[in-house]
């Protein structure tokens, strides 16, 4: 959500300033595009950079908004436009309206673009992690019994953009129950996430696969797989995955009271662990060309790779 880019340019949020910027492939110059988050936060509170209709969209906080606001912007960091305030980290974009997480994942809300009207999807409940497959929107979300009511759970759950009818996806596994979700991802037909599940007494993290057209879910990794590799159990819990392509997902799992983590690269069933020391701060996992980098807490949110988008230059010098 820290970058996006088309043929010509990346449009990234600057890893040192933390303002929106525009790196020009060929050339290598840089120019700022949007600058006015500096003045409500120092440290740069800008991301959920896309590219529609020759536009930039992203969110960020200004000493005007106050609040999480989204943006839209030429790509030469002209006509400047606020749509929509309270947006959480979390949107998509399609020709007729902007779906998006409300602030503090508190639910889930639409934004008719001919319009300009908000609608209130879902309200004052958890809602996060967007993936748009056709006219179905599918989310983490809350539970609800029979009446309706709250259970304190999450759920799966699948919105159609044109009906406007909402259904919790049956996700049970048959070995325990689970119960809390987050990290969704599309890919190839299927959903991936990561749920917290119950287990002895215990409970524990795993990754799991729901396939769309069989609506089977099964499990790729969990907590049980990293103690078999050698952690001690209930020393480690996983932190973050990326399906990288078919058959293909890295995993990374803190090891608590250790300045290590576990990382598993996951190849057509096969799993390979691999434990790497890190300091006392933890990190990030990024994949960068199907490999995995970990890049320390304490940097922020560098972008591995293109090391040249760190330096920062003159209005002068910029494309």
């Amino acid at each position: 959500s820290f970058i996006a880019e088309d043929e010509r340019s990346y449009y990234y949020r600057h890893p040192i300033k933390g303002t929106l910027y525009r790196y020009d492939k060929e050339t290598g110059k840089q120019k700022e595009l949007f600058d006015q988050n500096r003045t409500f936060n120092n440290s740069g509170y800008l991301y959920g950079i896309q590219l529609y209709d020759n536009r930039i969209y992203f969110c960020s906080a200004t000493a005007e908004t106050k609040n999480s606001a989204l943006f839209s912007i030429d790509r030469n960091g002209e006509d400047l436009k606020k749509i929509v305030e309270y947006i959480g980290g979390s949107y998509v974009i399609t020709d007729d309206a902007i779906f998006y997480e409300l602030e503090f994942e508190s639910g889930l809300a639409k934004y008719d673009r001919k319009a300009q009207a908000v609608q209130v999807i879902e309200d004052g409940i958890y809602a996060c992690n967007l993936n748009l497959v056709g006219n179905n929107l599918y989310y983490i979300g809350v539970q609800r019994d029979a009446n309706g009511e709250y259970t304190g759970y999450e759920a799966l759950c699948k919105y159609n953009i044109k009906t406007g009818v909402r259904e919790e996806l049956e996700i049970k596994n048959k070995t325990y129950e689970m119960l809390y979700h987050n990290n969704l991802y599309y890919l190839d037909g299927k959903l991936y996430l990561k749920s917290t599940f119950s287990f002895e007494s215990s409970s524990k993290t795993g990754i799991f696969e729901y396939d769309l057209k069989s609506e089977k879910i099964k499990e790729i990794i969990s907590d049980l797989d990293f103690e078999s590799a050698g952690c001690k159990p209930g020393d480690v819990q996983i932190n973050y995955f990326h399906p990288v392509g078919p058959n293909f997902m890295i995993v990374n799992s803190a090891i608590r009271n250790n300045s290590k983590n576990a990382l598993c690269e996951i190849k057509n069933g096969e799993k390979f662990f691999t434990f790497i020391e890190t300091g006392d701060k933890g990190d990030h996992l990024y994949v960068k060309d199907g490999k995995p980098i970990l890049v320390p807490y304490e940097l922020g949110y560098d972008i591995p790779g293109l090391e040249d988008l760190s330096r920062t230059v003159d209005d002068e010098q910029a494309a």
